[in-house]
């Protein structure tokens, strides 16, 4: 991988507890609620970047006048010096109270396509989402928000050299809504700098998160190409070693718009499936605590939990089968070799593709048919409130898995993986050229 020093426009203010404020989870892990939120939590959050409140103008335009406002106001300030940006994030795993921790850096990642490049995607992505996000970078003229990149680092030697940061103190650290403390270091030394790009240089890796903003970056740079350092042909991007201890995955459930109904089960057990009952209770927390204890237990089998009402309750399903049992009928659907031993190819290839099919042919990333979620009891409460029909839990893959789908050159369905922590926005951001108000 080909990386390279930049200077970051940063929030001019110093205390962390203002750039608390300011700072953001990525624009695709809130609606228009957490939108509120945020532009309500403080006048320069970042969301007023990534996410604009619709209005009388395109977004895109929206969010460049707001970001020339900011560097002509002082409220974001250029780095003097380019340099790279070491990155810690401390945080507890959802239900788990043990402090974890993970290191990363900030620079740019020169852009290259999936098939022929050192970085990969391990996900599909919606056209439409890319094509919203690329009209914004071309707008714009920035990187707004970070791509998350997972290095090959097999002996973590890189890893150890970015912990070094931690010798020196950081230039902030800002807690997120999700109760991550970010911080960040900078390191702008012809050495340092050198000694990192010179140990990625052999590596390659993949995209965790961010696939539809590396895509978008991707499409705007080659549909704009004029000269080969053309600022625009590289893009932001946080990368995080493999052999991070702190490199963690959780699950992204799946919520239908539409129950499943006899029919649909019906066909899941012709496939293949037992389909069995855990519960059946009017309370969702109890029906969250049947479903994740299955999840737990059934780490060695295809494991799904499928909860729908039946009546003035919620009932939860086992959908279960022996792993690697199902191989011939998912090779027969056109699911590579690389993932059919997978949880999420059940769900998608025998479950809700052959139901769906018509509904997810216009899905995107926001709306449509399906929506995700990454907790148990709040997917089960939109179903126990009646918002959506049902909800699909899984367990998470693990990070081997991602590589051995990577690897093959093969891709999952979207969101098939959850990340965390997740890289905020508003820590930095890479402006192409000098940004002008208008």
């Amino acid at each position: 991988m080909d990386i390279s020093p930049f200077a970051a426009l940063r929030y001019a203010q110093t205390r962390s507890s203002d750039i608390d404020r300011c700072i953001s989870l990525p624009y695709d892990q809130f609606g228009d609620e957490g939108r509120e939120e945020r532009y309500s939590r403080h006048p320069h959050n970042v969301v007023r970047l990534i996410k604009p409140r619709p209005g009388k103008e395109p977004i895109q335009e929206m969010a460049r006048r707001t970001l020339a406002s900011w560097c002509r106001e002082g409220v974001l300030v250029a780095d003097e010096r380019p340099g790279i940006y070491p990155y810690r994030q401390r945080f507890d795993l959802p239900g788990v109270s043990v402090a974890e921790e993970r290191w990363g850096f900030i620079c740019r990642l020169r852009l290259t396509p999936f098939e022929t490049g050192p970085v990969k995607a391990h996900e599909l992505t919606y056209p439409g989402t890319v094509g919203e996000r690329s009209r914004l970078r071309k707008i714009v003229d920035a990187d707004l928000g970070l791509i998350l990149v997972i290095y090959d680092d097999p002996d973590g030697n890189i890893d150890r050299l970015v912990r070094g940061a931690a010798k020196r103190a950081e230039l902030f650290e800002a807690t997120d809504e999700a109760g991550t403390a970010n911080a960040l270091w900078k390191w702008d030394q012809p050495d340092q700098v050198e000694a990192l790009s010179r140990g990625l240089a052999p590596s390659g890796g993949f995209i965790a998160d961010g696939h539809h903003r590396y895509t978008a970056a991707l499409q705007h740079w080659q549909e704009n190409e004029a000269y080969s350092d053309d600022p625009s042909r590289w893009v932001m991007a946080a990368l995080v070693s493999a052999s991070s201890p702190g490199l963690r995955i959780l699950p992204t459930h799946r919520i239908t718009e539409l129950a499943p109904g006899e029919a649909q089960f019906a066909a899941w057990s012709a496939a293949g499936l037992e389909i069995l009952t855990l519960t059946e209770s009017t309370d969702p927390s109890v029906v969250a605590a049947a479903a994740s204890r299955a999840l737990a237990g059934g780490l060695a089998d295809h494991t799904i939990v499928v909860v729908h009402g039946s009546g003035n309750a919620l009932r939860a399903e086992l959908v279960r089968a022996d792993r690697g049992s199902l191989a011939p009928a998912l090779l027969s659907c056109g699911v590579p070799k690389s993932w059919s031993d997978l949880d999420v190819s059940v769900l998608h290839s025998l479950m809700l593709d052959p139901w769906m099919a018509d509904s997810l042919r216009d899905q995107t990333e926001e709306h449509g048919a399906l929506e995700y979620c990454n907790e148990y009891l709040e997917s089960i409460e939109m179903v126990a409130r009646g918002d959506r029909g049902g909800a699909f839990l899984i367990n998470p893959l693990r990070i081997s898995e991602v590589q051995g789908v990577v690897a093959a050159g093969d891709v999952l369905p979207p969101k098939s993986t959850n990340f965390f922590p997740k890289v905020v926005a508003g820590l930095t951001v890479n402006a192409f050229s000098a940004l002008v108000d208008s």
